[in-house]
């Protein structure tokens, strides 16, 4: 029984570390990276992680404004067979970097004796965007394959081509605003609404497929043509008009 809860504990512990979309951004404010234990905060960041925590501010107006700078490199390595099948290799990388200038997150907060006013706002997941200039190996898998089919069914093709992109932006904001009221010297609630907004797009594209078939009639010089192209001819010779 140990083992087994060793084990669930151990896998959701990996499940968080990897959690997040293409670009992920995991904290609310320069205050988290300091710190990153915010859920008992009594400074102002606690607009956002624990409202009632700012009863405890002084009177008056407080404001933070902070921003974050994101640089990341995403790799991507794939082992697929049919990458190597005519003298390729059969582990692939396809690389993206991230450059995400402006993260920001902004608070303010108005204390009066008992009660707290609070607003936030933050980009609290994504924040930039990634672009794999190459592609991916999800796009190029399917591709790979084509030559080896055309092979199997009798027209000799040893070598293919394309063309493959994709960008991705990401961005989720968060805004909140509580209410806080002091019932006692140690105890404080608050009320109030939060709302996230999440953005994204995906913008990509697998053109211009070429293969070289090696056949009479298909394509005699055994040069690179366009898939599309060689698909259409085959069709027309197994189903004459």
């Amino acid at each position: 029984m140990k083992k087994l809860i060793t084990l669930i504990t151990a896998f959701s512990i990996g499940v968080s570390a990897f959690a997040g979309g293409l670009l992920t951004n995991t904290n609310q404010s320069v205050h988290f990276l300091r710190n990153p234990a915010r859920d008992a905060s009594t400074d102002i960041d606690a607009a956002y992680s624990n409202p009632a925590g700012l009863i405890y501010l002084p009177d008056g107006f407080h404001f933070s404004l902070t921003n974050q700078s994101a640089f990341q490199t995403r790799t991507v390595t794939s082992t697929f067979a049919p990458f190597a099948a005519y003298g390729g290799n059969a582990t692939k990388t396809y690389n993206a970097k991230t450059e995400a200038l402006l993260i920001p997150s902004f608070q303010a907060a108005y204390k009066k004796d008992k009660l707290a006013l609070s607003a936030s706002f933050a980009i609290i997941g994504g924040g930039g965007e990634a672009t794999f200039a190459n592609g991916l190996p999800s796009f190029e898998a399917p591709v790979s394959m084509i030559p080896m089919g055309l092979t199997a069914a009798g027209v000799r093709t040893t070598n293919y081509s394309m063309e493959q992109y994709l960008n991705g932006k990401q961005f989720i904001f968060g805004f909140q605003v509580n209410a806080t009221y002091k019932f006692n010297e140690i105890i404080s609630g608050s009320l109030g609404v939060r709302i996230n907004y999440l953005t994204g797009s995906y913008d990509g594209y697998l053109r211009n497929i070429q293969i070289n078939p090696q056949h009479p009639s298909l394509n005699p010089s055994g040069n690179m043509m366009p898939a599309n192209t060689l698909l259409q001819l085959r069709f027309r010779l197994l189903v004459p008009a």
